[in-house]
Parts: C-alpha cells; structure tokens; sequence
C-alpha cells in the first residue's frame, strides 16, 4: 500500500512538474491556443455577411478543434518526448522498465491535462458567436477533442522512434502538419479522385469528422481502443532512451 501510494505521489509530482514547463511557454500558449481562436474569428468575421455565425456551432469550429488537437498532439506531447530525450533528460534519470513506465504516465496524463484545458478554452472563447454555452454540449466536444488527441498522440508515439535530432524533429512535424492541412484543403475543394482518396487518409480530416459528429460512435471507440494500444506497444518495445547525437 504504501509503495503504491509513493508511486503515485511520484506520477503526479512529475506530471506537475511537465504541465508547469508546458503553461510556462508562452510561444507555445500562442501557436496551440490563441493562434487557432484568432483564425477561427478571422475566418468567421469575413463570410458573417452570408449568415456564417447562424449555422451550428460544430459546423463552423469542427476543423479548427481537429487542428488543435493536432498541434497539442505534435507540438507539444511528440515534441517534447524528442526534446526531452535529446537533452539527455531521459538517459540521465530513467534507468529501469518502472522508471520508463512511470515517465510515459507522468508525459501522459500531462498533455491530456493541457488537451482538456485548451479544447475548454477553445470552446469559452469561441462560442459566445454563436450562442449561449450548453454544458451538453460542452461535455460531447470535449470527449471528441480529447479522442482526436489520442488519435494524433499515438501517431506521435510512432513518430518518436525515429532517428531525430531536436532541430529535425520540428521541421519534419511542421512538414506533416502542413501536409494534412494542405490535403485537406484540396480534398474539400477539388473533386478530383487522387485528392479525395489522399484526403481520406487524412487524420485531420478523419478528426474534423469525429468532432462534426459524422463517425460512427462504435468506430470512435474501436479506433480509441486499438491504436493507442497499438502505438504504447511499438513505443515500449523500439523506443530508445540514447540521445540521438550520442550515438553516431
């Protein structure tokens, strides 16, 4: 009992300690957060002429909640796991399988703690525009946020095993965050059939569609269920806890 209790004193003093390094970028804070909510207006106040702001709220905010999870999911969680172990963070305090294992708890429940706190703010920001809050509501967009979340996350996880440096790694997630948004531009304004097959690939879009309420609940939880433990599987048995400039 009481080696339980020290464990999880232990999880939620370093899950403390990764919210507190996240809250404490304020580029961070920009891009995730406020840089969305200022598009998502922007984009709002320039079509309000042809009746944008009396269609359903989802219908307006969906792609920009997918975004966001995206930009938690990579930018924050993958980012961070990289950075963390290119800094030697990892190979200089994580020594054993618990050690590791609590390490990736702490990361988790970390970054889901900010993907709850920035999909609420999100919604308290951006839905006065269309109406009063709905606790309903509320509670339905967040459930979906926090799937998307895991959806890009366990991509993330993947993304980690490969041979990175901590300059590299931006670049190729700044690549692949582009890449879905620019797919899913096409794939909603050209009917060509390459682009329509390339956007259904896209997790952005595949996301936009979980959060407009389009998927299919039994494919939500399907998809919740298996591919982030699919993806902690891969991660625990191939990821290394060696900087990467260490070992060339």
């Amino acid at each position: 009992m009481k080696k339980t209790k020290n464990y999880a004193n232990r999880l939620l003093s370093l899950s403390s300690v990764f919210v507190t390094e996240q809250i404490k970028e304020p580029v961070a804070l920009f891009w995730i957060l406020l840089s969305p909510c200022a598009i998502f207006y922007f984009f709002a106040l320039s079509k309000a002429e042809a009746g944008y702001f009396n269609q359903e709220y989802l219908n307006a905010a969906s792609w920009f909640y997918a975004y966001t999870a995206s930009s938690i999911s990579l930018f924050g969680f993958t980012f961070y796991l990289i950075g963390r172990r290119e800094s030697g963070f990892i190979r200089s305090f994580i020594y054993g399988r618990q050690a590791r294992v609590l390490f990736v708890a702490a990361h988790v429940i970390s970054y889901s703690l900010i993907a709850f706190a920035y999909g609420s703010i999100f919604y308290l920001l951006t839905k006065p525009a269309f109406g009063t809050y709905d606790a309903k509501e509320y509670l339905t967009i967040i459930k979906h946020f926090y799937f998307c979340y895991l959806l890009f996350s366990s991509l993330g996880l993947l993304i980690t095993l490969a041979p990175l440096k901590f300059n590299t790694a931006h670049t190729l997630l700044s690549i692949l965050s582009f890449a879905m948004v620019a797919l899913g531009y096409l794939g909603s304004t050209h009917h060509l059939k390459t682009f329509a097959n390339l956007s259904a690939l896209n997790p952005l879009t595949f996301a936009e569609s979980v959060m407009s309420g389009k998927t299919e609940l039994y494919l939500i939880f399907l998809t919740a269920a298996v591919f982030p433990a699919i993806a902690l599987s891969i991660f625990f048995r191939y990821f290394r806890t060696q900087p990467v400039w260490s070992r060339y």
